[in-house]
This record gives structure tokens, sequence and C-alpha cells, in this order.
């Protein structure tokens, strides 16, 4: 299964404050006169505040029964110095019974009752600087499933107790924003997944002796395509001019298939999705190559090094 991380800023809205920062504008060109410092919101830290929600789910479950969610928290670290916190958010769905059963073979299958949430583990990270309006957060993404809108939604019940008629927004980086600085990095591989050349009659012969598989196609590139080549703001094929490298990617998506690029830029390396048809949500894909992984799940301390490298790529955009 696919593990992403989705950026996001953080910002407090009020109305009537009035912010005497000489900038005036937030790295989007936004006027950020109504915005209040993220460590003086009337003389609340929204680090503290977070670090406070947060341990009071530590290893405990807290049910959403009109939603039939069921989390916790887990693995808490606030590091005050470097003013960042970071952690594991469980969370599990119930209300429809399954049967269970091992791919392996190895252990009996049981039948998983309407009551009975599988727990799944998400990474959070998230950086509050001092004396600034944007604060940065990464959520983590397993596959389909993720935490922003169970997160914001948690979290601003407590914050409006403290801080009533103060906003507090979650607003997710495009991936304009995020590729900026790899505009220039140079494709070295693309690799498309549920790749669909296979005649009907081989992919059967295929799916039955080997069971349900994914196609997965990977090109490596002579031609130095950068990544500013890929022309990721177009929204339908017919606007892609045939000869750029990004005309090949959309043939392929408008066959159902997933695209991704391996890309290096000043002996870094990064995978990123390709395409029209991403996610409304800026995901950043975790590479075995970066992060590690272990039965399916990341290593935690390379997990950690790997989001403080993004926060540290989008401080040096956001903060100038």
């Amino acid at each position: 299964m696919q593990h992403s991380v989705s950026p996001y800023l953080i910002s407090c809205y009020n109305s009537k404050y009035e912010n005497n920062n000489k900038r005036h504008l937030f790295s989007n060109g936004q006027d950020c006169k109504r915005y209040m410092p993220l460590d003086d919101l009337m003389g609340q830290d929204l680090l503290k505040l977070f670090n406070r929600f947060l341990s009071s789910f530590l290893k405990k479950d807290y049910v959403i029964e009109n939603k039939k969610i069921l989390f916790r928290i887990d693995k808490l670290v606030l590091v005050p110095e470097k003013r960042v916190i970071y952690g594991y958010i469980h969370k599990g769905e119930w209300g429809i019974p399954a049967k269970v059963k091992d791919s392996k073979g190895v252990k009996q299958p049981y039948e998983m009752s309407h009551t009975e949430a599988p727990m799944v583990a998400h990474f959070f990270y998230f950086y509050i600087p001092q004396g600034r309006e944007e604060g940065i957060c990464l959520l983590e993404n397993v596959g389909n499933s993720g935490i922003k809108t169970l997160f914001s939604d948690s979290f601003n019940f407590h914050y409006q107790k403290l801080l009533s008629n103060r906003k507090l927004k979650f607003a997710s980086l495009q991936y304009s924003e995020i590729y900026r600085v790899w505009e220039k990095a140079i494709a070295n591989s693309i690799t498309i997944t549920k790749f669909q050349d296979v005649k009907d009659d081989v992919a059967d012969k295929i799916q039955k002796f080997l069971g349900n598989n994914e196609q997965i196609m990977k090109i490596k590139l002579e031609n130095k395509f950068a990544l500013k080549d890929f022309l990721f703001g177009n929204k339908f094929s017919s606007d892609i001019n045939k000869s750029s490298p990004n005309h090949m990617v959309a043939l392929w998506e408008e066959s159902g298939s997933k695209v991704t690029g391996e890309f290096s830029l000043n002996g870094k390396k990064k995978i990123f999705r390709l395409g029209n048809l991403k996610s409304t949500r800026c995901q950043l894909l975790i590479d075995e190559d970066d992060v590690s992984f272990l039965d399916g799940v990341p290593d935690h301390h390379e997990l950690v090094k790997f989001c403080e490298d993004i926060v540290e790529d989008i401080k040096m955009r956001i903060y100038k």
C-alpha cells in the first residue's frame, strides 16, 4: 500500500486583531494583517495547545459515534527547542462486518464484527515557529486513508473552547509550491502503475497462474527532461503540447494508469506523482529509497528525518 505525506500551512484568523508585522503578506501574497503569531494567540502558544490536546488521547481510545471512527495517539514527542511535535494517530472505522483472511494462508480466517475497527497508524509532524503567522503541518496518508479532517475537526472543537471566534485554518499546499525548488531536477525514470498495455487474453492467463496482480512498467530516461517539462498545471490532455513529456503521461492516465517519476537535484532524489489526475490534496510519496519499510510500515526514525527535510524545504520558501 502506498504511503505519502500531505503538507498544510496552519494559521489563526482573528477579525478583531491587527498584526503589526512589517511583512503584512503571507508567502502566497495574501494579507496577514488579521492573523496572529502562533506562539501568542491571546497569550496561548499553539505548540503547547497541540501538546495538551494530543497528550489527552495518549494510549486511550476516543470514539466518534456519528462517524463510526475510533482513534488514539501514540509515540508523541515534543521538541520545544525546535518548536516541533510529532507522533502517530491510530485511526479505525467500524460498521461493516467482514471476514479477515491471511494472504499467506498461515492463519485461520475469522469473522470481524460490525463493531470492530482495524486501526491504521498515520504519522503527523507539526512545526510551530515563534513570531510567525504560518506553521507547517505534515500528515501521512496510507493508501486512500488520511487524517486531516479527523484531526482538524477534533482539534478545532478543543481550540474553540479556549479561543472562541478565532478561526484556525489548515490550508493545503499546492503541488506547484512544493515542486518549485525542484523545477530543474532531472528525470531519471518513469514508473507506470496499472499499466494497461497487456492483451486481455494474456492478462487472463497471468491472473490464472499468479492470482490478482498489478502490471508495472518502469522506463529509464536518457533524455535530460526536467521536472518543469512535465507542465503540471494542465487540466486536460488536449491542452498539452504533443511533443512534451507530459503528453506521454496524459496518454497513460487516460487508460487508467498512475504515473510517478524519479528526479535528481544536487545529489538528492525525490519521487513525485505526475500528471493531471492527482488528488486535490498534495501528496508527496514516501519512496523506499528515502525511507525503509518493514512489513509495510515506514521506519520511524527515517520517517522523522524525511519529514524534517520536507519542512526545511518549505521553510526556505515561506519564511523569507
